[in-house]
């Protein structure tokens, strides 16, 4: 049994899933470097030749290929939650643990890294940002965990993290 994070881009999903799995002596998986390695191409060029839709599809195929799981800790991209089939595949990891962040705390994180983001290009990138915020945020709330982050030190994280990996395995 693993545990899987889930979040807004910018909440620290792969960062922190490293550093968990870093700590419990897992294998980590980013879900959005599963959809590189199984497609043969870049995000940015999925969603620029396909669109948002098919990559949507990539990342629930990459979630139906993770067989025994085992020890696992499992970043998913921002939108995954967003649809219905992937919900039981995420439970069949472990655990689904939603990482809060405040829209003034992701705005500040992407302000940096937003040009990798194909969600996020061009002008009035903040506004859309709580706009997928607002609309995720009721897909995230299915989450059996939540862990906040603003106001949290990242050892604090982990250690609710690392909490509840172990908690759930009993």
């Amino acid at each position: 049994m693993g545990i899987v994070l889930i979040g807004m881009m910018g909440c620290g999903k792969t960062t922190l899933g490293k550093q968990l799995s870093q700590r419990l002596g897992w294998r980590h998986l980013d879900l959005d470097e599963e959809v590189v390695r199984l497609s043969g191409r870049a995000i940015a060029q999925i969603f620029e030749e396909d669109g948002e839709e098919a990559f949507r599809r990539l990342e629930s195929e990459a979630l139906r290929s993770i067989r025994d799981s085992g020890d696992l800790v499992l970043s998913v991209g921002g939108g995954a939650p967003t649809r219905e089939e992937n919900w039981p595949l995420m439970r069949r990891v472990g655990p689904v643990v939603y990482l809060k962040a405040s829209e003034g705390l992701l705005i500040q994180r992407l302000e940096r890294s937003r040009r990798a983001r194909p969600l996020l290009k061009g002008r009035g990138w903040r506004e859309r940002l709580g706009q997928l915020l607002q609309e995720r945020e009721r897909f995230y709330a299915r989450a059996d965990h939540v862990v906040v982050l603003d106001g949290s030190a990242r050892s604090e994280v982990l250690r609710q993290l690392c909490q509840i990996a172990v908690e759930d395995r009993k």
